[in-house]
């Protein structure tokens, strides 16, 4: 195709010379109709030509492949050998077992906590249930400044005098004497730092220690004490003097009666 363009664009360029070049000899010898003539043809060459140049560059275009049409050269397939399958077949195995061993760690990982989450609240306190049942059976319960739970301990904390108990609680009706007759006649501070305390760990069996404190009268009543001591110096609904003295000594350091209070 582009041989024939050639042969055809070189016919035309001397087409046109030769036509160009009589007309000029026409004109010389002054045969105007035989010029005219000649640069007529020379213009139909020259016309020619141009379609010529049209027609060859539509059809470049038509013969171009496109985008889409273009085909794709393909590398070969290589046939792996028995041995490279293998090799691949034990990497693809070995990928699987790590991938299941990592699955079933998780797994284990994932129930060894909820097991030991499950067995912490099974042996913690229920704190809704303490609240319900417990915490009203709390000796002085009204002049508690807070109670705190932390699952198998509990920190009971009494107002620090009548001042910081009216402070959170202005719309008592209990005065300063009202106040400091509760505590300092009778056996309440007894009851709270001594029997109130078996009766509490009595009801909740998780309870295993307890933070108390019960300041009064310039004395800050404050001890610790463990599950096991408790049932060692208590132990059962009936206790006598001796025992009951021997809790308080140890744990408040005085013995509490009504005189020394």
């Amino acid at each position: 195709m582009d041989n024939l363009f050639l042969i055809i664009a070189v016919v035309s360029f001397l087409a046109i010379a030769v036509f160009v070049l009589l007309s000029v000899i026409s004109f010389v010898k002054k045969d105007g109709l035989k010029g005219k003539k000649m640069i007529k043809f020379s213009g139909i060459s020259f016309a020619s030509m141009i379609v010529f140049f049209i027609l060859f560059a539509i059809t470049t275009d038509s013969e171009e492949p496109t985008t889409e049409e273009k085909v794709l050269t393909v590398a070969p397939v290589v046939e792996k050998t028995d041995e490279e399958k293998a090799a691949t077949e034990a990497k693809e195995a070995e990928e699987k077992a790590n991938a299941e061993k990592l699955a079933a760690e998780k797994l284990a990982t994932e129930k060894a906590a909820a097991e030991k989450l499950a067995a912490k609240q099974a042996t913690s306190i229920d704190k809704a249930n303490f609240e319900a049942i417990i915490v009203p059976r709390i000796t002085g319960l009204s002049f508690v400044e807070t109670i705190d739970i932390q699952e198998n301990e509990v920190t009971i904390k009494y107002f620090e005098d009548f001042d910081t108990y009216i402070a959170a609680n202005p719309k008592s009706n209990v005065d300063e004497e009202a106040y400091k007759l509760y505590w300092g006649s009778g056996d309440a501070i007894e009851k709270a730092l001594f029997k109130g305390v078996s009766d509490l760990m009595d009801k909740e069996a998780n309870m295993n220690k307890l933070n108390l404190s019960l300041p009064f009268d310039g004395k800050d009543y404050t001890y610790t004490v463990e599950r096991s001591e408790v049932e060692k110096y208590i132990g059962g609904d009936e206790y006598d003097d001796t025992v009951r003295q021997e809790f308080i000594m140890k744990y408040i350091g005085e013995e509490i009666t009504v005189d020394n209070i």
